[in-house]
């Protein structure tokens, strides 16, 4: 991560000069005297990773938007010269907000924190799943232990008050046994979702 973190940090650093640098405030920069304007204002060695890359950069920050391109003809007529240090280069609106934003290390970096936080609620949600899905087998196995409790206390304490008939105790056997069947499979349903 630190690696990409470093990279982007070295196209934030062009970036950025074109943004803030008197000498960028001119409407078209040569490529050239970007690279010499930079070594001068210490943003970069002149042998550095950042000053043999330097046409790369500027071509990236062309790509996305963020520096326009213009190329200038040679007095000669009819011949156009396409060396980098006949491209004039300066700094888009877009450019200039995007660098004040954060830039691509900015970017990056809030994209890392985003997946860590989904990546913090993903295992949020399944311990919470799990701890539902532990309650819901315990209230599974009272719901089916109660209805034996009930069955066994109408028919073993026969009392007027108590006086049922065997169809009422068979209906709250069934039903008890039903609710704690299907709190077991919905129990057994989350539990294969989250595997």
């Amino acid at each position: 991560m630190e690696n990409k973190v470093d990279a982007f940090k070295v196209i934030d650093t062009v970036l950025e000069w074109m943004a803030v640098s008197p000498y960028a405030k001119s409407p078209d920069i040569p490529a050239h005297e970007i690279a010499e304007r930079m070594v001068k204002e210490g943003k970069m060695k002149e042998h550095s990773h950042l000053y043999s890359g330097l046409n790369s950069i500027l071509e990236k920050l062309c790509k996305d938007g963020y520096l326009i391109v213009n190329s200038r003809s040679l007095p000669i007529e009819g011949v156009v010269d396409v060396t980098p240090s006949r491209y004039y280069y300066s700094i888009t609106f877009d450019g200039r907000f995007f660098i004040q934003s954060g830039g691509y290390a900015g970017e990056y970096q809030r994209k890392m924190a985003d997946v860590q936080r989904i990546k913090a609620l993903e295992e949020n949600q399944q311990s919470n799943t799990s701890k539902m899905t532990s309650l819901t087998v315990i209230l599974a196995a009272g719901t089916i232990f109660q209805t034996f409790y009930y069955v066994y206390d109408i028919t073993v304490n026969k009392t007027p008050q108590n006086a049922v008939s065997v169809l009422t105790i068979l209906f709250v056997f069934i039903a008890g046994c039903v609710l704690g069947i299907v709190a077991l499979l919905l129990a057994k349903e989350v539990i294969s979702k989250n595997k």
